[in-house]
């Protein structure tokens, strides 16, 4: 079952996707077919628990 459609670099080629990512998380890359999971985008708040910056976050 295929989710919705996001832009994305490949890690393996570096070329930049808009493909169906599965329910599972998974892409494949329309150059090179590697298929990978995808990384949420921190810039739209969805960090995974290994993506949390490490360094405590300065207040003004």
């Amino acid at each position: 079952m295929k989710d919705d459609v996001r832009n994305w670099h490949c890690r393996n080629c570096g070329r930049s996707n808009s493909t169906p990512i599965e329910a599972d998380g998974k892409v494949k890359c329309d150059f090179c077919h590697w298929v990978v999971r995808i990384q949420p985008s921190r810039e739209r708040g969805g960090e995974a628990s290994g993506q949390i910056a490490r360094r405590p976050t300065r207040i003004a």
